[in-house]
């Protein structure tokens, strides 16, 4: 379990859960492409999006290697940015367990970001 009061810690979760999502929609996209009939350019459109979550989890791996906290914080920062910029759009038409889940995940997210923002400067950098 994590301790929601450590900014560190926090960030190592985000990024976690930043590689599961990653690796989750790589699944979704290959599957897809396995059952749709795509245009090169389809095809090509979702070879980019598997290369954008791959780099995403490469990203994280080397910067947790690195070490380097305040590196791993700033990464980890952007992606709880991230995140709350795609929920501005809550899912319209779901069932409410969905909904429900929607916003657990924001507010997840708006306490994760304080965590990592509390006691940060850019003049520890």
């Amino acid at each position: 379990m994590t301790n929601l009061e450590d900014p560190n810690a926090v960030a190592r979760q985000v990024m976690a859960q930043d590689d599961q999502h990653s690796h989750a929609e790589i699944g979704a996209i290959q599957h897809l492409m396995m059952c749709a009939r795509l245009t090169e350019a389809g095809v090509r459109k979702f070879q980019q999006q598997i290369q954008l979550y791959q780099s995403r989890h490469t990203l994280n791996r080397m910067l947790l290697e690195a070490g380097d906290l305040n590196l791993i914080r700033i990464n980890a920062i952007n992606i709880a940015f991230r995140v709350l910029n795609e929920a501005e759009n809550p899912p319209v038409d779901q069932p409410a367990d969905s909904q429900r889940d929607h916003q657990q995940r924001v507010r997840d997210y708006r306490r994760y970001l304080k965590v990592l923002l509390s006691d940060f400067s850019l003049s520890s950098l």
